[in-house]
């Protein structure tokens, strides 16, 4: 019968468990794999106090980000964004709105950071109006915006158009 040992792991490893988890496994396994490759470090009382005091001040800059992120999303909830584009027939527009356009009109109207991944529509933007759209500012935390997509005012008839 082989001997167990209890590790902390350093990073995730498959079917063991989490980085930062105290998990028992054969001490072959934690000798010959896990601690040579520094996926896990013995558990010993000392490890084990360290861990969970890292645990408890990551829980706290968690708690203050996650406040953060929803303060940023509640001021978000009002916001409307206007984009211009280009008609094609009636209301429909060339192309799409996409994600890169919303988040850099939302980037310097609102003085954030994010990124077109941070966007969900719930289907592409093809014609002038406004449309509710999701905000991700974390995988916690999301808000709605209105973006508005109003015709470009210099649109001449697509005949005529020869800047594109």
């Amino acid at each position: 019968m082989s001997k167990k040992v209890k590790i902390i792991l350093l990073e995730d490893v498959p079917n063991i468990g989490r980085a930062g988890d105290i998990v028992a496994v054969t001490e072959g396994y934690a000798r010959n794999m896990l601690i040579p490759q520094t996926k896990a470090a013995l558990a010993t009382t000392q490890s084990e106090k360290t861990l969970q005091e890292k645990k408890m001040r990551a829980a706290k800059i968690s708690q203050t980000q996650l406040a953060i992120l929803q303060s940023q999303a509640d001021s978000l909830m009002n916001t409307e964004l206007f984009i211009t584009a280009r008609l094609k027939d009636g209301e429909q527009i060339y192309g799409q709105i996409k994600p890169a356009q919303i988040i850099k009109a939302l980037n310097e109207q609102a003085h954030l950071n994010l990124t077109a991944k941070s966007i969900s529509l719930a289907e592409p933007i093809t014609s002038i109006g406004t449309f509710d759209t999701t905000v991700n500012l974390s995988p916690d935390v999301e808000t709605v915006i209105k973006v508005t997509v109003i015709a470009n005012p210099k649109t001449k008839p697509a005949s005529v158009d020869e800047d594109d």
